[in-house]
């Protein structure tokens, strides 16, 4: 009986073991794609910025991103269509993916939630200092966070990038 019940515990303890390596190294990888994922998601939100900054940058679009995107009221900002980036005000900050698993903010057809966020504001940038106010606004400071929720946990990432105003 003692034979038998030292053997039990020698296989339990052999195949545990690989049993619970196996198991943190599949909850490593999902932590890992989905940090990867967050990351390509916040480098596509300061491009959005970017290619949408220059085109407002001459009109006078560009000067009001700071007054109506800012950190206690941030925006979404997305792909409307091949061409067009979108900035709203909508409180929803949730990707969703469609059927090519392309994410978006779109809800419509076959949407599916992701467990992604994504905002952006801005701030001025006065003679290069942010947050000055006693000069002219020389470029926006834009901020990009991504999030994901796995767990109970969630997980933030920030990026910022500044952007010129060309018509002054």
């Amino acid at each position: 009986m003692i034979e038998a019940f030292v053997a039990i515990t020698v296989l339990l303890i052999a195949v545990l073991g690989p049993l619970t390596l196996l198991t943190r190294a599949i909850n490593d990888g999902n932590y890992a794609k989905n940090q990867v994922t967050s990351s390509f998601l916040l480098q596509e939100g300061l491009d959005l910025v970017v290619a949408e900054s220059s085109r407002l940058s001459a009109s006078s679009q560009f000067s009001s991103l700071g007054s109506v995107c800012v950190y206690v009221s941030p925006c979404r900002i997305f792909l409307a269509s091949k061409k067009t980036v979108t900035i709203d005000s909508s409180s929803d900050f949730s990707l969703y993916t469609d059927i090519n698993g392309v994410y978006s903010h779109d809800t419509s057809g076959s949407a599916t939630k992701t467990i992604f966020t994504r905002k952006v504001w801005f701030e001025d940038v006065n003679d290069g200092v942010v947050g000055r106010f006693t000069s002219p606004t020389i470029a926006k400071k834009a901020f990009v966070e991504t999030s994901w929720t796995t767990k109970g946990l969630t997980r933030t990432q920030q990026s910022s990038v500044i952007v010129y105003n060309s018509y002054e």
